[in-house]
């Protein structure tokens, strides 16, 4: 998946200042999140857009393949339809 994938589904983005990952590669990073409710989200930092991270009350819980995270994203969205 690419970017605007995520943005279509409604992650929303924060970009960092973070001043080691600026002097390494010249640009500032980001992380992009979906807010699932109740505790749990998805989020990925740029450079990983293959691997988002499914989360607990902010504990790692596994990585989710393209197939998985579509399938949590359309139940979701249907389920606040």
């Amino acid at each position: 998946m690419i970017y605007n994938d995520y943005i279509q589904l409604g992650f929303s983005r924060e970009d960092l200042t973070d001043n080691v990952l600026f002097n390494q590669t010249g640009y500032f990073g980001f992380i992009l999140t979906k807010d699932l409710g109740n505790g749990w989200n998805i989020s990925l930092c740029d450079g990983e857009f293959d691997t988002p991270k499914l989360y607990f009350n902010n504990d790692f819980i596994c990585k989710l393949n393209e197939q998985s995270l579509n399938k949590i994203c359309k139940n979701l969205n249907d389920y606040l339809c």
